[in-house]
């Protein structure tokens, strides 16, 4: 049986990541040595499918990395898949490709201390950049560095997201969180103008009642 997630992302993707039962699309494009795990053409667009783990997480897989299954039988690819480009981490580095007309939508590695950025002289073609500080002191620009060279272009389109503004936020009253705990989603959607890009931020603090959404999907 299908679970419908991928027929509702691509009719919405907006309306997909502001759901009650999506606080975050959970990507991780690499594997724990940061090598490539998904099948991706000279494009960097690939074909995905959008799977439940929780109630509130949808996890990204690459349909050729598991031969079309899960972990089980009853878990079957019975949908269409999204094409998108991908943009995966790369430790301590920065990663970058643009992205124009291959695909319609975008995702990349969920941001758990990175820069997400995209620039171009307008939106039907921008460079889109992940810049990773697994380990910050090996990053050689610093990511606030890069940020600011993004924001000082002459650009006509300049999208910057760090963890100076993802990590910004009020806890709830009786919760133990820090900073560091807010994590983040990042969406692309091509659109009738071209590109834009949304975010939802969650929590991810220990235990339960230090679990929850950041409000809803926004566009950055």
């Amino acid at each position: 049986m299908t679970d419908g997630l991928n027929a509702r992302f691509t009719k919405d993707p907006v309306a997909f990541l502001d759901s009650d039962g999506v606080w975050d699309i959970n990507a991780t494009g690499v594997n724990g040595a940061f090598q490539p795990i998904y099948k991706l053409d000279q494009n960097n667009v690939g074909s995905f499918d959008l799977y439940r783990t929780s109630d509130t997480t949808v996890n990204l897989r690459d349909k050729s990395a598991v031969s079309f299954w899960a972990t089980s039988a009853t878990d079957f690819f019975k949908e269409p898949t999204v094409k998108a480009y991908y943009l995966n981490s790369i430790l301590n580095k920065t990663n970058s490709f643009t992205v124009s007309t291959h695909a319609d939508y975008f995702f990349t590695d969920t941001i758990t201390g990175c820069s997400f950025m995209a620039f171009g002289s307008n939106r039907l073609n921008l460079t889109v950049s992940h810049a990773n500080a697994f380990e910050p002191a090996k990053v050689v620009i610093p990511l606030t560095t890069q940020e600011q060279t993004v924001q000082n272009s002459p650009c006509a389109v300049k999208i910057v997201y760090g963890a100076s503004q993802y990590r910004a936020f009020t806890a709830k009253a009786n919760t133990v969180v820090k900073p560091e705990d807010a994590i983040v989603t990042i969406i692309g959607w091509r659109r009738s103008d071209g590109w834009h890009f949304y975010a939802r931020r969650r929590v991810n603090g220990w235990g339960s009642q230090n679990q929850y959404a950041l409000g809803g999907a926004f566009e950055i």
